[in-house]
């Protein structure tokens, strides 16, 4: 008799969630060419790109993994009983996301070149906030710092680990180059969460279950005004090039994304984890061509 699997419903690549690898791009992208003012290898770019990619990817899988043991999520899943599988199983996914970390670690030493302790070390946190940020029933997630392991894994961390690449340092201008893409972390796992606060009751306490929908969207608002206070600042102060303020071109999508989540309708709550992804990839996009343009 065969066996019964779990088998994702979607195909792998939809397993790597493709829509929120601009995460990993984007502060990558941006950092090398901030870091480096435009002189740098495109090859070395692309193996930092596909190393960032395998790493997200490989969390990603992971988190839908651990989701489906809490019970979260089983929509995602079928039963199987067919052999060969046609499709990725709940069971391979932890060796697929350890073939892909054992990858990008490998591509990582061959890059790193002497710089090997920073990155180490960035690499590694890195790591430590992905598996932890689903695994467990305290994970970072359930106990309300989702927002926060976020901004700091995909926001903070590739660009520390770009500077650490290129310049072989920690600096201010890591920090001020990651602040924006902390901000968008936290919009995207917000938005998340508060499409979520049905969904995740009795499994999570996230910010917007602590907060409830309509006061989490008036945070939502604040963060995005930070956002877009932020990047002038840092243009008048020439600590950004002034072809960055290009990012604008994304405020009709973050003005139409927060009007969704101050309805507190369920179904434009739904609609506002999409404009959340589109915003990052509009921002993100528009940075990354105005500084491709600047140098």
């Amino acid at each position: 008799m065969v066996q019964a699997v779990y088998l994702y419903r979607r195909h792998w690549f939809g397993l790597f969630r493709p829509m929120t690898l601009i995460a990993s791009i984007a502060p990558l992208t941006v950092a090398t060419y901030a870091a480096t003012e435009g002189d740098f290898s495109i090859l070395l770019l692309w193996v930092l790109l596909v190393i960032g990619l395998l790493i997200q990817g490989s969390m990603n899988m992971l988190n839908d993994y651990f989701d489906f043991k809490k019970g979260q999520d089983v929509d995602r899943w079928k039963v199987c009983h067919k052999r060969p599988l046609l499709g990725p199983s709940l069971e391979q996914i932890p060796f697929v996301a350890l073939a892909l970390t054992t990858l990008a670690i490998s591509l990582t030493l061959v890059i790193a070149d002497h710089h090997y302790g920073l990155i180490a070390s960035l690499g590694l946190l890195g790591l430590l906030i992905g598996f932890f940020y689903s695994a467990t029933n305290r994970s970072l997630a359930a106990i309300g710092l989702g927002e926060i392991a976020g901004s700091i894994s995909l926001g903070l961390l590739p660009v520390s680990i770009a500077f650490a690449l290129y310049v072989d340092q920690f600096t201010m201008d890591a920090v001020f180059i990651a602040i924006p893409f902390m901000l968008l972390m936290a919009t995207m796992v917000m938005a998340n969460n508060i499409r979520d606060i049905e969904k995740d009751a009795g499994y999570r306490m996230t910010i917007p279950m602590q907060l409830g929908r309509y006061t989490s969207a008036w945070v939502y608002l604040t963060i995005l005004i930070m956002l877009y206070m932020y990047m002038p600042l840092m243009a008048v102060l020439n600590v950004f090039p002034t072809v960055s303020l290009l990012i604008f071109i994304a405020l009709p999508v973050a003005l139409r994304l927060i009007k969704n989540l101050l309805t507190a309708n369920q179904f434009k709550t739904i609609q506002a984890m999409k404009l959340a992804a589109y915003h990052y990839w509009a921002f993100a996009m528009a940075w990354m061509i105005a500084l491709i343009w600047n140098y």
